[in-house]
């Protein structure tokens, strides 16, 4: 039984949260490590059926806006 079938990771550093995210992935641990250590801003890892369990570094447009604490702004007004 698996969760997540495809993963994508933004800035994470952690080694902690890295070898629990590798054991999600179909992609040895140290490869995610190695990778997700050196992700530079606006790239993104990722892994699982996707991809084809080939791990892949992807370019992200940047927002036009600070994203930061707006999901948690946007439920905040609804009531």
């Amino acid at each position: 039984y698996r969760q997540a079938d495809n993963i994508f990771l933004f800035n994470f550093t952690n080694e902690h949260d890295l070898d629990v995210v590798s054991r999600a992935a179909r992609v040895d641990a140290e490869t995610v490590r190695s990778i997700a250590r050196d992700l530079p801003p606006h790239h993104c890892l990722t892994l699982g059926r996707v991809v084809r369990d080939f791990p892949i570094v992807a370019r992200v447009r940047a927002l036009d806006m600070k994203t930061m604490g707006e999901t948690r702004l946007f439920f905040k007004n609804i009531n």
